[in-house]
């Protein structure tokens, strides 16, 4: 399983990709959760409708870009997690390393924001630290679920009823 380079690559957008569109499901559903704990008033409505245009419009603004500098600077690190792994045909040894890597981008950058605006608390001891733990684990393995297609078709497994083998077929449709 050598990663080539249009693969890391690869991978990386897709974890972009899949992170921005999860965190803006995310605020998606918690502005509508909180709409929904709110009494409406006569013009609360449209206030909300526009506050929320406007959460989701710097979103994609700010997060975006700063996913983005996370991408390329996490890039060399999962160049180095794949091609650490190259001889390993194990898929739940692969997993596990990109879901810790994973999880600790979630949490090296909590930890930025928490030095960059000295707002400890909100990026440690509120619900940001698990859901952003687990947007960026989801991303990083969706982005090698991706990038590895091509090695995992070529893998021999010793069972065909294997879970390994199952996601092919929805692969394919993608």
């Amino acid at each position: 399983m050598m990663p080539t380079r249009e693969e890391v690559l690869r991978g990386a957008l897709w974890a972009l990709l899949t992170f921005n569109a999860l965190v803006l499901a995310t605020l998606v559903v918690s502005g509508l959760v909180a709409s929904m704990m709110q009494p409406n008033g006569g013009g609360a409505i449209v206030a909300q409708v526009w506050g929320f245009a406007l959460v989701l419009g710097y979103a994609v603004l700010i997060g975006g870009g700063v996913s983005m500098l996370v991408a390329l600077v996490g890039l060399p690190l999962a160049w180095l997690i794949a091609w650490s792994l190259r001889r390993s045909v194990s898929i739940t040894a692969h997993v596990i390393a990109f879901a810790v890597f994973g999880a600790a981008v979630g949490v090296v950058a909590l930890f930025v924001f928490a030095v960059a605006s000295t707002n400890w608390s909100t990026a440690f001891l509120s619900p940001l630290l698990p859901i952003t733990v687990v947007l960026t684990t989801v991303s990083v393995l969706v982005g090698w679920w991706r990038a590895s297609r091509h090695a995992r078709r070529g893998l021999v497994l010793p069972d065909p009823r294997s879970p390994v083998g199952i996601d092919e077929a929805f692969e394919d449709a993608l």
